[in-house]
């Protein structure tokens, strides 16, 4: 990194001006993998934004290294703007980055917000939903969370894990909503999955028992 960041400045010094947004994005990114000065790094996308402010990949470095540096409302600013303005995988990106940051400010409905957009892009981030989970379960937002443990179970390759999974989400809907025909159907799913799983064997057999 040392050596390339040597030829980015010497590139930089003789290039035309209209490549120096290009050039400085390339050196911030090398300093932001490094870590070893992430203070430059966030002076470089910031000077990249002085140039081209609507540069998405710059507002998402600064967004990132702000986090770090605890201006959680400067980061989220600069998240939201590369939403606004970034191309597809950028606004993707946007979305899971300001809703880790609205997370961290304590601003769950914010984050949700962000969260869901992020799953509407890509239904296949586990770990988008799992944040959700978190968040809906913190809430006692019921109903989307038996959404999001039903997309959490679809992406999950462990039988035992999955077993689990449907442990909990038939409890939400037996003790929670009131939903026995779901409830019961979660339980076979999760006997299906990990017939081991004792917890939900017992419990299985206990509805079974009690609705004769």
């Amino acid at each position: 990194p040392r050596l390339a960041l040597q030829v980015l400045q010497e590139e930089l010094a003789s290039a035309p001006g209209e490549e120096h947004a290009t050039l400085r994005l390339e050196r911030a990114r090398l300093l932001e993998s490094g870590m070893a000065s992430p203070g430059e790094a966030l002076a470089e996308y910031r000077a990249v934004l002085e140039l081209v402010p609507t540069a998405a990949p710059a507002l998402l470095g600064s967004a990132r290294l702000e986090l770090m540096s605890g201006e959680g409302a400067q980061a989220l600013a600069h998240a939201e703007e590369a939403i606004r303005s970034g191309a597809p995988s950028e606004v993707l990106d946007g979305h899971r980055l300001a809703g880790r940051i609205a997370e961290e400010m304590g601003q769950a409905p914010a984050a949700v917000a962000h969260l869901e957009a992020a799953r509407v892009l890509d239904p296949t981030d586990l770990g988008v939903i799992q944040s959700l989970a978190r968040h809906y379960t913190a809430s006692g937002a019921w109903e989307p969370l038996t959404e999001v443990m039903g997309q959490e179970i679809t992406l999950t390759p462990d039988p035992a894990a999955r077993a689990r999974l449907w442990l909990r989400r038939a409890l939400l809907f037996r003790d929670i909503l009131d939903r026995d025909r779901d409830a019961l159907r979660c339980l076979r799913e999760a006997v299906a999955a990990d017939p081991m799983n004792l917890e939900a064997v017992a419990a299985l057999r206990d509805y079974a028992l009690e609705r004769g």
